[in-house]
C-alpha cells in the first residue's frame, strides 16, 4: 500500500484501506509512502498542480532532497498506521531471523503445523509443487 502525503494518509482514509484489505481476505500489509523518480516527478508534480494546487509548496518541501519523502514523514504515517495495522491483525513478521525474509502471521500458522508446502504450491501441478518447497514470497 502506498500512501500520498496529505491526500491518503488520513486517520480515515488509512482506517479504510486497511480494513478493505483484511475485508478482501488479506493476510499482511506492506506500506511505504510515495516516492517519486524522475520522470514519473514531473508527471505527478503536474498532476498536483492542476488537481492539488495548495498542496504544491509542501510536495516541493518534501521531495526537495531525492525521490523519497523524509524520513520525519516516513515515521510519522508509520506511528499512525501501525496500531490501524495491528487492530486489524494485518502486522507483518519474520520468518527467519538469520535472514530478514518477511512474510505473514499465515505463514507462520502453516509451517508451524508441520505443511511441507507453501499455500501457493497447493495450487500448482504435483511436479512444480515440490519445488516450492518454503520460499520467500515476492510481490
Amino acid at each position: 500500500m502506498t500512501t500520498l502525503p496529505f491526500l491518503t494518509d488520513t486517520r480515515d482514509h488509512l482506517e479504510r484501506a486497511v480494513a478493505q484489505v483484511k475485508a478482501a481476505g488479506g493476510t499482511s500489509i506492506a506500506y511505504s509512502a510515495l516516492h517519486l523518480k524522475p520522470g514519473t516527478k514531473e508527471w505527478y508534480f503536474q498532476w498536483l498542480e492542476s488537481a492539488h494546487p495548495e498542496l504544491l509548496s509542501r510536495y516541493h518541501s518534501l521531495y526537495s532532497r531525492g525521490i523519497y519523502d523524509p524520513k520525519e514523514y516516513r515515521r510519522w504515517l508509520a506511528a499512525k498506521l501501525s496500531p490501524t495495522i495491528r487492530r486489524h491483525g494485518l502486522e507483518r513478521t519474520t520468518l527467519e531471523p538469520a535472514t530478514g525474509i518477511v512474510g505473514s502471521r499465515t505463514q507462520l500458522r502453516i509451517r508451524d503445523t508441520g505443511a511441507e508446502r507453501s499455500p501457493i504450491a497447493e495450487e500448482m501441478p504435483p511436479k512444480l509443487a515440490l519445488r516450492a518447497m518454503w520460499q520467500p514470497m515476492l510481490f
